[in-house]
């Protein structure tokens, strides 16, 4: 993320890149609300200083959710 060459758009492409690995491996991409924008971010910066516990902890829980909802839909 930190070689994007734009000050925005960063945290964005690596989303999509993210998604489309889950995707590829038939892993429904991990849904945030808008209310935990601060919790992500937070996790986010953890994990960049080295602490990737919390972070995947919260991407694991928000993909399990994204299945259980595509689930719903399938019902």
């Amino acid at each position: 993320v930190k070689i994007h060459p734009y000050a925005d758009g960063n945290g964005t492409l690596a989303r999509i890149i993210a998604s489309m690995i889950l995707l590829r491996k038939k892993i429904p991409p991990p849904l945030f609300q808008e209310e935990e924008r601060k919790l992500y971010l937070n996790r986010l910066k953890q994990a960049d200083a080295g602490n990737m516990e919390g972070w995947l902890q919260l991407v694991g829980e928000r993909v399990v959710l994204s299945q259980e909802l595509l689930l719903k839909e399938l019902v």
